[in-house]
């Protein structure tokens, strides 16, 4: 009996200290990724303008089409979609905006990728993010 209190007590332990790592790193990637874009990260002198490569799937905005929750499409908007930050962005006079909430948007298209905005479970919380459709299907919209 008192084994099984041991194992039982050192598997919830070592289960909620994963889960608060799993956390504490999320938001350190946070702290550092302003810090970064800031350009006051002094962690080996490390900028946003060090890092090779882009957070973009596509640098550069393609013509997409946007359908929202009540059916409103709109079209020939200039759309790129931010991977890091599961952002949907749109260009206006030369300027980029994201699209909040993203819970407004059904569907996505542009640059030959569809995106559609879904919600999913991250660490027992309800989270909403956009989603690449790559194969139709029932759940294809």
């Amino acid at each position: 009996m008192k084994l099984t209190l041991v194992i039982i007590t050192l598997f919830f332990s070592l289960t909620f200290s994963l889960s608060a790592q799993n956390m504490l790193n999320g938001m350190m990637d946070n702290y550092r990724f302003t810090k970064m874009t800031d350009g006051t990260y002094t962690h080996n002198n490390l900028k946003i303008s060090d890092i090779q490569g882009t957070p973009y799937l596509d640098g550069e905005f393609s013509p997409g089409k946007i359908t929202t929750k009540d059916g409103t499409v709109y079209t020939e908007i200039p759309l790129r979609y931010n991977a890091y930050s599961d952002e949907l962005e749109f260009q206006k006079d030369k300027d980029a905006y994201n699209i909040e909430p993203k819970t407004l948007i059904i569907r996505a298209e542009f640059g030959g990728a569809i995106f559609s905005c879904k919600e999913y479970d991250m660490l027992g919380k309800i989270q909403n993010g956009l989603f690449e459709v790559l194969q139709k299907g029932k759940q294809y919209f």
